[in-house]
């Protein structure tokens, strides 16, 4: 497998897990590689540590969900892969340095 075949592996096996890396404390050995090496190798590739990948991902679709849905907190909680709004909540205000709910009264049209 060449080294951009290997990259693309590890970035589409991580956005398309459905498992909470964050709750669940941390990386989980895939594709025969360990925690660690799993992660330097994602980092090389992607720039970000899986986990601050996964958050931004989820991050870009809670923005979206917020911006063009009435969903509720909790709803985009859930779509968005955190366990309740509180934690949802928190992520989203120290990465956007506001709330959700603050963040969507400012950008919506």
């Amino acid at each position: 497998m060449t080294k951009q075949m290997m990259n693309r592996t590890l970035c589409g096996h991580l956005a398309h897990s459905q498992q909470d890396m964050e709750n669940e404390g941390g990386e989980r050995p895939c594709l025969g590689l360990s925690p660690v090496q799993f992660t330097r190798r994602f980092q090389t590739a992607v720039g970000l540590t899986p986990i601050r990948y996964v958050t931004t991902l989820r991050l870009e679709k809670a923005q979206t969900l917020l911006l063009e849905t009435k969903y509720t907190l909790d709803d985009i909680a859930g779509k968005c892969g955190y366990l309740n709004r509180f934690y949802f909540s928190r992520v989203f205000s120290a990465r956007k340095h506001m709330s959700p709910s603050k963040y969507r009264k400012l950008n919506r049209i």
